[in-house]
């Protein structure tokens, strides 16, 4: 149970077959085997319930799942979003037009949009808009929990 929420979180490996089980097993070798593993940053990111999520995100196609996770960790060691810091997006947070605050019931954290607030409109504005938005999804993937797998179904931007 969260504390924060008081709601239970389940884990989604209670769920797997043995044969989903064995092949998740199977998958985080492969990818603790891959070259790109040996950033401290990666492995932080690459938890089981990162490559559950690829993994069953991608209905248990082991290859397509480890094209993402590869593309996707080569956008993080390009762009760092662990080192987009809030004071460098003061510009834009200042706005109050997105932040993350409090829990949904079921202890998912609410991310919080107001769209009049938002008055971006150099190009320098866009891209500290941009890292604000990795700074807070970011954010609120750490508040979630590392036994919890965050729902983004009836999301969207």
């Amino acid at each position: 149970m969260s504390e924060a929420s008081g709601v239970e979180n389940t884990s989604p490996f209670d769920e797997l077959t043995d044969q989903q089980r064995e092949q998740f097993e199977e998958f985080k070798k492969d990818v603790k085997s891959w070259d790109e593993y040996n950033d401290d940053a990666i492995v932080e990111y690459c938890t089981d319930l990162t490559l559950f999520r690829f993994l069953s995100g991608l209905l248990w196609d082991s290859e397509k799942a480890a094209n993402q996770l590869r593309r996707t960790l080569q956008w993080r060691r390009e762009f760092r979003p662990q080192d987009v810091h809030l004071n460098e997006l003061k510009m834009v947070a200042e706005s109050g037009w997105m932040f993350h605050q409090g829990h949904d019931k079921e202890g998912r954290p609410l991310l919080y949009i107001i769209v009049h607030r938002d008055k971006t409109g150099s190009q320098q504005a866009l891209d500290i808009k941009f890292k604000h938005i990795v700074h807070t999804l970011e954010h609120c993937y750490r508040d979630i929990g590392r036994e919890y797998l965050p729902s983004y179904v009836g999301c969207g931007l």
